[in-house]
């Protein structure tokens, strides 16, 4: 029994090697020995390079190709090679490693198939505006209840699955794959639950722009996409 740790990463270099070297420094899991890869996305800076040095496995994409292309590549990997566990977290140093074990320990014990990093559970994080986070988790209960589920936080990109999640998965997007393929494990019947981590934000992480509104309306029309073919199709038999 082992676990891959999937790390997407476009042009990480500068503190890549950190964030490697604290994701090894993590006590033992239940999950068995882990595994590092990262799934260097066209980068330019040395990546790839110094995710080798720091002692990960690395797949390269020799031109950037987005980063749900890059968690499919990863996924592809670690089921090629019959990982009974994966963890996944983004690369940009803004989740913490040290709240792995809390994290892979329900679904260690088989009390859920996907355990998802939540931003909201219990607290508000620290630099994310009051506003951001009630749209988020308003969007997010409203969604999972839909499919049956009672969930805060739809798109932190920290999460550990079984085996059971991880054949289930089959995410066609680009950036908004975090959702869909939540989306799909539903579809599956797997049982998710949510663990408080701690996410690290920039300054200016909160504030209000276009862009941000843009993000949500691509959100919800993805969303939408995912839960139809996950739920819908199938019981009109397309």
């Amino acid at each position: 029994m082992s676990a891959c740790v999937l790390l997407p990463a476009l042009n990480e270099a500068d503190h890549l090697g950190e964030l490697i070297a604290a994701i090894r420094a993590v006590p033992p899991l239940p999950l068995g020995p882990l595994t590092v890869v990262v799934i260097d996305d066209g980068s330019t800076d040395g990546t790839g390079d110094v995710a080798r040095a720091a002692g990960a496995e690395v797949v390269r994409h020799e031109r950037n190709r987005g980063v749900g292309a890059a968690f499919r590549s990863g996924l592809d990997w670690a089921r090629a090679r019959d990982f009974a566990y994966l963890v996944h977290l983004d690369s940009d140093g803004q989740v913490l490693p040290s709240d792995l074990p809390a994290l892979a320990a329900p679904v260690a014990a088989d009390a859920c198939d996907l355990a998802i990093g939540s931003r909201f559970v219990g607290a508000t994080p620290d630099g994310m505006a009051r506003w951001k986070q009630l749209a988020l988790t308003g969007f997010a209960r409203g969604v999972s209840a839909a499919m049956g589920h009672d969930l805060r936080d739809l798109t932190c990109g920290f999460r550990c699955m079984n085996r059971k999640v991880m054949d289930a998965l089959a995410p066609s997007f680009d950036y908004d794959y975090i959702t869909e393929s939540l989306v799909q494990a539903a579809a599956a019947g797997a049982r998710i639950r949510e663990v408080p981590i701690t996410v690290l934000y920039p300054p200016d992480h909160g504030g209000m722009s276009r862009r941000v509104w843009r993000y949500g309306s691509r959100l919800l029309a993805t969303t939408a996409t995912a839960y139809y073919r996950g739920f819908v199709a199938p019981r009109l038999g397309r």
